[in-house]
Parts: C-alpha cells; sequence; structure tokens
C-alpha cells in the first residue's frame, strides 16, 4: 500500500479557536477508548476541525470516506450525512483508530498513516512523522490555552431519537411543536434541503420536545409514510461566484490577506489549490465574495 505523504510547514497556523470547543468531547473519546490522548487532533490537523468540511472523497471533521463511514455505522444518503454529526462521527473515528491499533500492533506511524490516506490527505513531501506531528499539536494547545481559554463544546440539553417511520419534515415539527430551524440547526447532519425524514435517522431533539416525542408516538404512527427516495426540494441554479483578485505583496501571509478580506485561511487554500502556506511575491489568489 501507498501511504499518503502530508506536508508539514513549522510556519503553518492551528486555528486553536476552532479546536477548543471539541476538546473536551475528544479528550474523553481518546481516554475511554485506550488511544494516545494525543490522536484527539487529528481533527485539527486533517480539517482544521471544521466539522462542516467538505473535501472531494472525505467530509466532516474527522475527514471520513463514505466506505469508511458505512463500514463503522454511519448513514449518508441525498440529504442526510451523519459524517457531520460531530459526536456520532468521532465515534466511528474512534472504532477506526482502534481497528488500525489491532491491525498495526506497534507501528504507530503507520496507524496513523493508514488513517491519513483513507481522508485522501496527501503531499508533496514530509518533514516529521505525523505521531511527532500530533505530539507538538498537543504542546502548542497548551499554550494556546492561556489566550483563548479552554471550554467544552456547547451541546444544549438535547436528546437523541432514532425514528422509526418515515415522516414529512413539517408533519414531524408540528407535532412535536419545533421550528424547522431549530430542527436543522441541532442536526447539522440533515440537509436544509430535506422534505422528508426517513425510518433510523438519528435526530436530536431539545430535552422538553423529546419527552413530547414520547407522548406522540401514536399520532407520529399515523402520519407515517411508506418507503420512497428521499427527496430534495427543487433548487435554482447557483448564482454564478465573484471574486476579486489579489497580487501578493513582501510581508503577506495567508493569515493577514483571510483576516483583511474576512474569510478563512483554508478557504483561501481550496480557491487556489494551495498545499501549503508558503506564498511568492507577486502571486495573484482568487478571493471569492
Amino acid at each position: 500500500m501507498v501511504f499518503a505523504a502530508l506536508v508539514w510547514q513549522s510556519s503553518r497556523a492551528y486555528d486553536f479557536a476552532a479546536y477548543a470547543p471539541y476538546d473536551r468531547l475528544w479528550t474523553d473519546a481518546m481516554l475511554q477508548n485506550d488511544l494516545p490522548v494525543h490522536y484527539k487532533f487529528l481533527p485539527l490537523l486533517l480539517t482544521g476541525a471544521d466539522t462542516g468540511f467538505r473535501g472531494e472523497y472525505v467530509a466532516g471533521a474527522w475527514a471520513l470516506s463514505v466506505p469508511v463511514a458505512h463500514h463503522y455505522g454511519l448513514k449518508i444518503d441525498a440529504v442526510y450525512d451523519e459524517r457531520f454529526d460531530v459526536r456520532l462521527a468521532t465515534d466511528a473515528a474512534v472504532a477506526y483508530l482502534k481497528d488500525l491499533k489491532k491491525i498495526y500492533a506497534g507501528d504507530v506511524e503507520k496507524q496513523l498513516c493508514v488513517y491519513a490516506s483513507s481522508a485522501n490527505c496527501s503531499g508533496d513531501s514530509v518533514s516529521g512523522t505525523l505521531d511527532s506531528r500530533l505530539a507538538w499539536l498537543a504542546v502548542e494547545w497548551k499554550n494556546a490555552v492561556q489566550e483563548i481559554g479552554q471550554y467544552d463544546m456547547f451541546f444544549a440539553d438535547t436528546s437523541l431519537v432514532c425514528l422509526d417511520n418515515n415522516l414529512r419534515v413539517s408533519d414531524f415539527c408540528a407535532v412535536l411543536e419545533l421550528d424547522s430551524l431549530q430542527l436543522f440547526g441541532m442536526n447539522p447532519c440533515l440537509s436544509p434541503s430535506a422534505q422528508y425524514l426517513k425510518k433510523g435517522y438519528r435526530i436530536y431533539l431539545p430535552q422538553e420536545n423529546r419527552v413530547l416525542y414520547a407522548d406522540k408516538t401514536a399520532q407520529l404512527d399515523s402520519l407515517s409514510l411508506p418507503d420512497r427516495p428521499v427527496v430534495c426540494q427543487p433548487t435554482l441554479p447557483a448564482p454564478k461566484l465573484q471574486y476579486v483578485v489579489y497580487r501578493v505583496r513582501a510581508g503577506d501571509t495567508l493569515g493577514h490577506i483571510a483576516m483583511r478580506y474576512h474569510v478563512g485561511v483554508s478557504q483561501l487554500k481550496r480557491w487556489n489549490g494551495l498545499r501549503s502556506d508558503m506564498l511568492q511575491i507577486g502571486q495573484r489568489l482568487k478571493i471569492y465574495r
């Protein structure tokens, strides 16, 4: 097997503020599953801890491919993708790491390289091992905490339910006295274009609505729909994106340019096909508005 190589730049700025809300969740996941604690920085390393990350072959903060996600029990269809549910995706990623630990016992670097390969993280050269890079992030995180403050991820008082029926989104929300915007906001794995919820979908509800869900079982059963393909609402053609072209000047960094135009470093790199943070004077960058 050819393992993916990752490019490490010592000057790369990692967004610890984006990582911070999930630290408690990912720390506990590593400790509870007897994995090295610094593995919790894999999402920061692979996706910048972006829970909404979408790559060509992978998605979610843990950069899970469709085959890996399916193998570890995540559901994915046209309007529902559990790779964007940080808690469910964490469970799948941890299970994958535990299996790699068994397969490549004693070879930590191969475990991590196989994970990175499945995440399709490739580059031109390597300076430092994956394990050492994660350990380095652990040290950097301790320094960052002093500036941004360590805090737990904000999970509203929610309860996870597994649907027993196929239901219209409108019916589900009406019965549970739930605003559809709140439903979609609490369930990032569910596309806002979804009109239907399928049996087996795992849906987060506010605790008070969870109680109502238990009380309204019969009514929801009466509104159950036969199995059908998931339907998306028709959408208008996407408007043509507008962008400006920025010419790199002496002293510019991706971070400075991103701040100036109120965009993310990861966006700049994706828009311009950059694999590292290195810039050249005179280089032209597209910045979409």
